[in-house]
């Protein structure tokens, strides 16, 4: 009897422990939301700064939202009086909508009581997506991660718990403008339907994760409505596409050259694969707009070329006892091609165009020169900012003052970069003297250890070992080289 008792209470303990497990589970799944603001009440308006007032004509959720009216000396809004403590909370939601045609950047900041509100804050001591939401016609619906929210300056993270406002800023968009803000929210774990926003298939969403954004649609690019018209755009492009793809083959089998038709085929897949997969382009305004144009260009391409196969655009005479050279010469060996009057000799002792991209495609080697052609060693500096932390020169930096440049006060993006410059881990600002004799040895511990794995890249025909050497040291030994340098450039 007592064994049958146990053994009641063991299930019945396991049982009531799986129930709090699967409440636990759902609530965790369901996730909370921290309203920040919602702009159905005329208090909203008055806890922000700037041009806003309520409107009917747009609303993401309930029946209002904010009209924010940007313009010149008043291109931001922002509020100091929306709730306070924000952990336990893993994103920031809100929307923007948008009659503009044309894509605009907006910026967000997010001040903290550490490092001061607007007005106090040092610069680069608050967290700034920069530029980071991308704002195009219709609703846009934006995330931004907070774990972390990593101050501009890379330095810290914001403290969650005493954050002070909250600014949208437009300074850099075409204005005036007009744009509409709604539901403003904190949320973490999945968020529930009564506080989530009204979205729509085409809607485009901006994930924004510190010094990173993404840029996509609500849907997935082949589940956004497309209009009959468009799709049958969208068939007759492919159809030209696969013509003119044919044709090219048939004129290469008879040696007829295609390089100039063969444009017209990448400039279609882009067209048909890559920017129909882009959230500003995935729209029917813009894709009838492409697909036109392969239409015309595919066709256009595949009727020279039938023409030359069927003589009636006839091939210039010339000796068929020889093979004669291509239309487009390719490349010769890139690696010691000789110099002459500064421009890079041919095989032919003439001069070369160069054109590469800062791409590794094979395709598109067919009309550029390879990326291999040239490298930015950066040498002048010991390394650039994305190789600054393995470079001695950083170590000769963290132990000797008199590495560091004396008077910069600026944005300086090499030699070797402050935080703002763009790329690349930014834990601090890293400025150097040229002229101190650390950095040099430095430098020339960088050079030893690097060049011969640069110089050993076999296409490669020229090195750009530094920019912007503007970004002068006004430290003493700096000056007193530039005041001899020009005594002697004077007496000369």
């Amino acid at each position: 009897m007592r064994q049958r008792t146990y053994k009641s209470l063991s299930i019945v303990f396991w049982f009531g422990l799986s129930c709090i497990w699967l409440w636990a589970g759902s609530k965790s799944q369901a996730g909370q939301t921290l309203l920040l603001d919602d702009f159905e009440t005329l208090d909203s308006v008055k806890r922000w700064e700037g041009d806003i007032q309520l409107s009917k004509g747009r609303s993401s959720h309930g029946q209002y939202s904010a009209m924010v009216r940007l313009e010149q000396g008043r291109s931001q809004i922002s509020s100091n009086k929306l709730p306070q403590d924000w952990r336990g909370y893993d994103r920031l939601l809100f929307d923007i909508y948008c009659d503009r045609e044309e894509v605009s950047a907006i910026t967000i900041r997010i001040y903290d009581a550490v490092g001061g509100d607007l007005g106090i804050a040092k610069a680069n001591d608050y967290y700034e997506a920069h530029e980071k939401v991308v704002v195009q016609k219709g609703w846009n619906h934006i995330e931004v991660n907070l774990r972390p929210l990593r101050a501009a300056s890379g330095g810290r993270d914001l403290s969650l718990d005493r954050i002070r406002r909250l600014l949208i800023s437009a300074a850099r968009a075409p204005l005036p403008w007009t744009i509409y803000l709604d539901n403003i929210r904190l949320v973490t774990g999945q968020e529930g339907s009564q506080t989530a926003s009204r979205t729509q298939p085409q809607d485009t969403r901006t994930i924004v994760d510190n010094g990173w954004s993404t840029v996509r649609q609500v849907a997935r690019p082949e589940e956004v409505p497309e209009s009959l018209v468009v799709t049958a755009f969208r068939k007759e492009a492919q159809q030209e596409f696969d013509r003119l793809r044919e044709t090219v083959r048939a004129a290469q089998l008879q040696g007829i050259e295609t390089i100039y038709q063969e444009r017209y085929l990448v400039t279609a897949e882009l067209g048909l694969q890559i920017r129909p997969r882009l959230a500003w382009f995935n729209n029917d305004e813009k894709k009838r707009e492409m697909f036109s144009y392969i239409v015309e260009s595919c066709r256009r391409g595949r009727l020279e070329l039938e023409d030359k196969i069927q003589g009636i655009d006839r091939m210039p005479e010339a000796d068929d006892t020889q093979v004669g050279d291509p239309l487009i010469r390719p490349f010769p060996p890139l690696k010691g091609r000789p110099v002459k009057d500064s421009f890079f000799l041919d095989e032919r002792n003439e001069p070369m165009m160069i054109l590469s991209l800062h791409s590794p495609s094979q395709t598109l080697q067919r009309f550029f020169a390879t990326p291999l052609q040239h490298i930015e060693s950066y040498t002048v500096g010991g390394g650039s900012r994305w190789t600054i932390y393995d470079s001695p020169v950083y170590a000769a930096f963290q132990r000797w003052p008199d590495t560091h440049r004396v008077g910069w006060d600026g944005w300086c993006g090499h030699l070797i970069r402050d935080i703002n410059s763009m790329g690349g881990r930014k834990r601090e600002n890293i400025v150097i003297c040229l002229e101190s004799p650390h950095t040099r040895q430095a430098i020339e511990e960088y050079i030893q250890t690097n060049i011969p794995k640069f110089h050993a890249n076999p296409e490669l025909l020229y090195d750009i070992e530094a920019y912007e050497l503007m970004y002068i040291c006004y430290c003493e030994r700096s000056q007193r080289c530039f005041t001899n340098g020009s005594k002697r450039s004077t007496a000369q």
